[in-house]
C-alpha cells in the first residue's frame, strides 16, 4: 500500500474510531476489542502495541509515547492521551478525519488538472523549440540574408532550449510538486484548516466544556498555526473578558467573526459552529476557483505569446526574402 493510501486508510479508520467513542464505546474497551475490524497496518500495529502495554500495567499515555506508536498521526496521539472524555475525545478524532481532508481537498481539487494542462503545453514548446524551430533555421542561414530581430530571437530561444532542455524539465518538475504537494500547506490555507476541524469540534461539545476541550487543542502539535489564537479564546471564555479582539488575529471577515463570537459566547443554537464552518469552507472554494481562473488565464496568455512571437518572427523573414527577390 502506498503512502497515500496509508494517509486515506488511516483518516478513515480514526474517523470511525471517532464514531464508535461518541456512540458510547470506552476507549480501553476499543483499544482491547479485536473485532475493531482495522486493516490499515500502522494503526493496528499500534493498537495492538497499546493494548498487549495496558495489560501489562503502563499507563495510556506512557503506551502512546513509544515507538511502536508512530504509525498514529500525532493528532490523534495527543487527543488520545488527554484528559479529556472519551466521547470528547471521539469528537475531536470525527472533527480532525471528517472522511475530508480539508487541508488538501480545499487547495487541490483541480490543481492536478491544471499540472497536466501546464505539462502539455511544456511539452508544446520543448517539441516546438527542439524540433520545428531548427529545420526553419538551415533554411534561413542558407539564404545568406540578414534575418529580423524577432526572427533572431526565435532561434536563438531555439538554441538555448536545445542545449538547457534538462534544467527546463527541472523548473517544470519544481512547480508541479509545488502546486501538488507544497501549496496546501501554506498558511493561510493551513488556518483555514484549522479553524474548520475546530468548529465542527466546539458544535458537539457541551458548552461548559468547550474551554476543557481547547486546553488540549492549543497544543502546538495539535493546531501547528492558530494554538496562539485558540489559547487567547481559552483564556478570554475562562475569564469571562472580550472575545471580539481574540478573534481579530484569525484574519476571519467580519460577518464569520461575528457568527463565530455568538457561538463561543452562547447566544445562538450550537448549529453556529457548524454553520461559521460552512462559511469559511464557501470561501476557501471561492478563493480556490480564483486562483485556478488566474493560472488558466496565465497559461492561456502565455502560449498566445509564444504563438505570436514565433509566427511574427518567421513571417516577418519570409516577407524579407520575397521583397529581397523582387
Amino acid at each position: 500500500m502506498g503512502l497515500i493510501e496509508d494517509r486515506a486508510s488511516i483518516s478513515e479508520e480514526l474517523h470511525m474510531i471517532g464514531v464508535a467513542l461518541i456512540s458510547g464505546y470506552t476507549l480501553k474497551r476499543l483499544i482491547g476489542d479485536s473485532s475493531i475490524g482495522l486493516t490499515c497496518r500502522p494503526l493496528k500495529k499500534a493498537f495492538n502495541f497499546l493494548d498487549r502495554a495496558m495489560d501489562a500495567g503502563d499507563s495510556l499515555e506512557e503506551a502512546l509515547s513509544n515507538s511502536a506508536c508512530n504509525g498514529l498521526p500525532v493528532f490523534a496521539r495527543a487527543v488520545l492521551g488527554s484528559r479529556l472524555l472519551d466521547q470528547e475525545k471521539g469528537e475531536m478524532l470525527r472533527a480532525k478525519y471528517h472522511k475530508i481532508d480539508y487541508r488538501s481537498e480545499l487547495v487541490s481539487g483541480n490543481s492536478p488538472y491544471l499540472v497536466v494542462e501546464f505539462t502539455f503545453i511544456l511539452l508544446f514548446f520543448l517539441l516546438m523549440l527542439m524540433f520545428v524551430f531548427p529545420q526553419f533555421k538551415e533554411i534561413f542561414m542558407g539564404l545568406r540574408v540578414e534575418l529580423p530581430w524577432m526572427t533572431q530571437f526565435v532561434l536563438g530561444m531555439s538554441d538555448f532550449v536545445i542545449s538547457n532542455w534538462w534544467m527546463l524539465v527541472l523548473i517544470a518538475t519544481i512547480i508541479a510538486l509545488t502546486v501538488l504537494a507544497v501549496y496546501p500547506f501554506f498558511t493561510s490555507g493551513a488556518v483555514t484548516a484549522e479553524i474548520m476541524v475546530v468548529l465542527r469540534l466546539l458544535g458537539n461539545i457541551e458548552r461548559h466544556r468547550i474551554p476543557n476541550v481547547l486546553e488540549i487543542l492549543i497544543h502546538p502539535v495539535i493546531l501547528p498555526y492558530t494554538h496562539l489564537y485558540f489559547k487567547e479564546i481559552r483564556v478570554a471564555l475562562s475569564e469571562k473578558t472580550d472575545i471580539d479582539a481574540c478573534l481579530k488575529p484569525l484574519k476571519l471577515d467580519s460577518m464569520t467573526r461575528w457568527i463565530f463570537r455568538l457561538a463561543l459566547q452562547g447566544k445562538g443554537a450550537v448549529t453556529l459552529f457548524e454553520q461559521t464552518a460552512a462559511l469559511l469552507e464557501i470561501k476557501a472554494r471561492e478563493k480556490k476557483l480564483r486562483l485556478i481562473i488566474l493560472g488558466e488565464n496565465i497559461m492561456v496568455v502565455g502560449i498566445g505569446t509564444f504563438v505570436a512571437i514565433s509566427s511574427a518572427g518567421f513571417f516577418l523573414c519570409m516577407i524579407k526574402l520575397v521583397i529581397a527577390a523582387l
